[in-house]
């Protein structure tokens, strides 16, 4: 339940949010969620991560419909998902009461309401907190994959980390978010290995459908084309829609050289246990190393962590009534490009 602060903020949004590390297997996950009848996750809106600050900043809910059409207006100039505004805001009674409220109404919008629709984004990871707190009957997917096959995948692309340590730490910081997310949702959340979906994606498929509350059968079984799960222009998600090739697992020892595996396994060795993924062999790294490792594993938590305690404060501020939620908007419209 929310909490009393922001209950007034609160309403039915998406019913699954999906997550993880960029390129641990979120879109191979959707995929095998559309698999099953009546679930709907249509391609990355970013709404939470690139639009939940300013909506909250820029509007004071509930909406009429002339703030409502601004608002939806607003996200689809962004260029994610492309929804009639008007139409959205029909779907809508012409007023919104909650964020969350629209965003559902954005997806439902976008995918033709079906039985249950969510949302893809591997930011998701970092705004389960405020989704499960704005949205009480939201549930969660989380994928996690091996972090050298992660980093070598990372570093192929034209987005990159700065360094294969950074890919690293970020890994570990997000399996890190994940077990703390898992642990608190506790029946709202389940977590998905890449390496299952491989080897056993009907095991999986079956899995999701049970978690989402729907059957799945080879009868019911969906097909799709990569319009319905990612943009034109993210030519790297079309892998997502072909066979299921389990020796994709371990690919990366093909990429990563000695240290680069050595590098990740320092930074990620006690997460790969915690997750079932044995550790590399390699040579001991010095105590300067190791200590920069924990330096920038420490920063890139703590980073986060004031991230989290600003959207809370943020948040409960916007709930406030008069003055209060004046101040509320300010903090998320002077904190909106970090957060």
């Amino acid at each position: 339940m929310p909490a009393a602060g922001t209950a007034q903020l609160s309403g039915r949004g998406p019913d699954v949010l999906v997550g993880g590390t960029p390129r641990s297997g979120t879109t191979l996950a959707q995929r095998l969620a559309c698999e099953i009848d009546g679930v709907r996750v249509p391609p990355e809106s970013h709404f939470l991560p690139a639009f939940l600050s300013r909506l909250l900043g820029g509007y004071r809910f509930p909406l009429d419909r002339a703030a409502l059409v601004e608002a939806l207006s607003a996200y689809v100039s962004l260029g994610y998902i492309t929804v009639d505004v008007g139409a959205t805001a029909d779907r809508l009674g012409g007023a919104c009461s909650s964020p969350m409220t629209l965003f559902r109404a954005i997806l439902d919008e976008a995918t033709g309401a079906p039985a249950v629709v969510g949302d893809k984004s591997p930011l998701n990871i970092r705004w389960w907190r405020l989704a499960a707190k704005l949205s009480p009957t939201t549930q969660f997917v989380f994928v996690v994959r091996h972090p050298h096959a992660v980093v070598s995948s990372l570093m192929e692309m034209h987005w990159r980390p700065k360094t294969v340590l950074k890919g690293a730490i970020r890994w570990r910081g997000e399996q890190e978010l994940i077990r703390r997310a898992a642990r608190q949702l506790g029946g709202r959340a389940t977590v998905i290995r890449y390496e299952d979906m491989l080897d056993d994606a009907a095991g999986v498929r079956s899995h999701l459908a049970a978690f989402l509350g729907r059957e799945e059968t080879s009868d019911t079984r969906m097909t799709f084309d990569g319009a319905a799960l990612f943009r034109p222009d993210e030519t790297w998600k079309a892998r997502a829609l072909g066979p299921i090739d389990p020796n994709r697992a371990m690919r990366w020892q093909e990429v990563l050289d000695p240290t680069d595996v050595m590098t990740v396994s320092l930074a990620c060795a006690a997460e790969m246990r915690r997750w079932g993924y044995a550790v590399p062999p390699a040579r001991s790294a010095s105590g300067s190393r190791s200590a920069r490792v924990e330096v920038e594993a420490m920063r890139w938590r703590l980073q986060q962590r004031v991230r989290e305690g600003y959207r809370e404060l943020a948040l409960g501020a916007a709930a406030a009534p008069g003055p209060g939620a004046t101040a509320g908007r300010a903090l998320w419209r002077i904190a909106r490009p970090v957060l």
